[in-house]
């Protein structure tokens, strides 16, 4: 139903780092806001680790749990990338942006798409 809130609770107790493979504890909670959703605003709980592995080669110790669907650090899920980058194939910047915007309901800046397109193998 337009205009609904649902929350998906990804938290977990402990989590593999991706450095070392040792299990570390959750330190905090995070949420993240995708903005590409037809029925409704999302909040997706994730949680944050600290790995306690004193031999662990990692730069830094904190990370976050993977959400399948969701890229770390973005706004967008991955069926929007997807879509865009689909679209950018023969369409230009600015109409792969309208057509995002009718079809995910999201506004994905020109510039984002750039990065996009440039990222991509």
């Amino acid at each position: 139903m337009p205009g609904s809130e649902f929350i998906l609770d990804r938290t977990l107790k402990t989590a593999r780092c991706p450095c070392c493979g040792e299990m570390a504890p959750r330190h905090s909670i995070k949420t993240l806001h995708p903005q590409d959703l037809h029925h409704g605003r999302i909040q997706v709980h994730i949680s944050r680790h600290t790995c306690k592995n004193k031999s662990c080669t990692a730069k830094r110790r904190h990370f976050t749990a993977h959400v399948q669907g969701i890229e770390k650090a973005s706004h967008y899920t991955s069926a929007v990338k997807t879509q865009a980058l689909k679209l950018l194939q023969v369409l230009t910047l600015k109409r792969t942006s309208e057509i995002l915007q009718r079809d995910f309901n999201v506004c994905v800046p020109v510039g984002t798409l750039h990065d996009w397109k440039v990222d991509s193998p």
